[in-house]
């Protein structure tokens, strides 16, 4: 396969293997990628991103313990976590959707959306995409 960006290259970088990467500060907009066969067969096909515009809600918090929360590419990290930590996820309209208590740093794996991370007594949002 040849990968290609047909509209969106101030949004995305494109790997040769068709990986999309976001470019951080982007103002959201349309991602077009083309993918055309090599094998002599003519066949493309193309297909249309939706990038958001970005919330401004902090990525990264610390609280007074050194438990940092940092949101990424599918789910949300905590790290800095050394005594048993009660770790509470839910989504914007308070559905539960992580808890447990940690003793160690750890992923949780989410969907793309934006999540209240509550970790010991500190509390934040993070957008996950």
């Amino acid at each position: 396969m040849e990968w290609s960006l047909l509209a969106g290259e101030s949004l995305v970088n494109l790997s040769d293997d068709g990986v999309m990467q976001l470019i951080p500060g982007t103002t959201g907009g349309e991602v077009i990628v083309q993918a055309k066969a090599i094998d002599g067969s003519g066949i493309t096909a193309t297909r249309t991103f939706a990038v958001p515009q970005v919330s401004g809600v902090e990525s990264v918090e610390t609280n007074a313990d050194g438990v940092k929360i940092s949101a990424m590419l599918g789910g949300v990290m905590l790290t800095g976590i050394t005594n048993p930590t009660d770790v509470l996820v839910t989504t914007a309209n308070g559905t539960v959707v992580y808890r447990s208590i940690l003793a160690a740093d750890h992923h949780i794996a989410l969907g793309n959306g934006l999540y209240i991370v509550r970790a010991g007594n500190r509390v934040c949002k993070v957008m996950v995409r």
